[in-house]
């Protein structure tokens, strides 16, 4: 999949954006269960437990803002 950099609204703050990793059982993915539709708001326990995924074994966040 391509990546989205960050792009928060212009003059509406600092947001973070959190980045995880996650361990894989061999199962195959399905791309369309793993991009939301909206990325604002997007639930991470939700798509760990629709995908039955473990704990994340990585992660990094970061701030960015559009003055």
């Amino acid at each position: 999949m391509p990546y989205k950099g960050p792009n928060p609204p212009k003059g509406s703050g600092a947001h973070r954006y959190v980045l995880l990793v996650y361990c894989q059982d061999g199962q195959t993915l399905n791309k369309a269960d793993m991009v939301p539709s909206d990325r604002p708001g997007y639930n991470v326990s939700t798509f760990g437990m629709k995908l039955k995924t473990k704990l994340a074994v990585a992660g990094a966040f970061f701030r960015a803002e559009n003055p």
